[in-house]
């Protein structure tokens, strides 16, 4: 058995999460491909599906408003706070992106590889993780006794962020 980060950290951490109740998405599929939002990584297909049984009341049309005003705030220079004010309900208190009353009713996916860019700056997290569509947050894995990997990750985050 070929002993390597894959192996020994990041296949352990997504059988965890799917454990957890988290659905493992394929870059191959398809639906995924073609659902992929290039500018947002957000998995429209998901999004759409979710928000629309989130806001039961919400139309076709009302998705499509939401999703622009998230695409717009994701472009503002304000590092998401606008975005995080949508995403607790404080943005916009008639329609919910996440059910936080309810939480059992959102969806959580994961991907791996998934490429990230921002500009002209591009990374790929080893492990991103969806609520509702919506990539909002990245796990790193390092194998264990790596402290040059990790500082080599840690440096370029603070580069990226900087």
């Amino acid at each position: 058995m070929v002993f390597n980060e894959n192996s020994r950290v990041k296949i352990p951490a997504l059988i965890h999460l799917t454990r957890l109740g988290y659905e493992y998405l394929s870059l191959k599929s398809e639906e995924i491909k073609s659902s992929l939002d290039g500018k947002t990584n957000i998995m429209k297909h998901i999004f759409r599906k979710k928000f629309l049984e989130i806001n039961e009341k919400a139309t076709e049309n009302d998705f499509e408003k939401e999703f622009r005003n998230i695409v717009l705030e994701l472009g503002q220079d304000d590092l998401g706070k606008s975005f995080y004010k949508r995403l607790i309900g404080e943005e916009n208190p008639v329609h919910k992106i996440i059910d936080w009353e309810n939480f059992n009713k959102n969806s959580f996916h994961i991907c791996t590889e998934l490429t990230c860019k921002n500009g002209e700056d591009e990374f790929r997290p080893d492990i991103t993780v969806f609520i509702n569509g919506l990539p909002l947050s990245f796990i790193e894995v390092k194998k264990p006794n790596n402290p040059e990997g990790i500082k080599a990750e840690r440096d370029r985050m603070n580069f990226t962020i900087l």
